[in-house]
This record gives C-alpha cells, structure tokens and sequence, in this order.
C-alpha cells in the first residue's frame, strides 16, 4: 500500500527537503521553476506569494498596532 500524507504533513516535508537542497534562501525564479516542476503553474506561485507575504506585513502591522496600544495604557 503506497504512503499517504497528510495536507500539513506534505507542506513541512516539502519544507524541509527545499531547506536542506538549497539552504535557508531562494530567489523567487528558483521557486517558480522548482514549483513548475511539480506542475503548479507560475501564476499559482504568483498569488500564493502576494497572500504569504500580504499575511505576513498584516501580521507585522498588526503586532505593532498592539505594541503601540499597550505603550500608551502603561504610559
């Protein structure tokens, strides 16, 4: 019986493997080929891009609001 993973399971194993392959950075035309070789299409990485990193400044805003807010209560 073949091995099957799961959706969480597949995101860190994929993770890790393009960690040890290519160290801690990739530029964005290695993601996009190495994504284009598991046939996901580059307008697929295009977006998924946008939501991480879009995701990741609303969290740092975010952070930051409530850091500020909680500068001023103590103040």
């Amino acid at each position: 019986m073949p091995r099957e993973y799961a959706k969480e399971e597949t995101d860190a194993v994929l993770a890790r493997a393009a960690e040890l392959q290519r160290g801690e950075r990739t530029t964005h035309e290695d993601l996009v080929a190495a994504a284009g070789e598991a046939g996901i299409s580059r307008d697929a990485v295009e977006k998924a891009v946008a939501e991480v990193l879009g995701g990741r400044r609303d969290r740092a805003a975010l952070t930051a609001l409530r850091a500020r807010a909680w500068r001023q209560f103590f103040a």
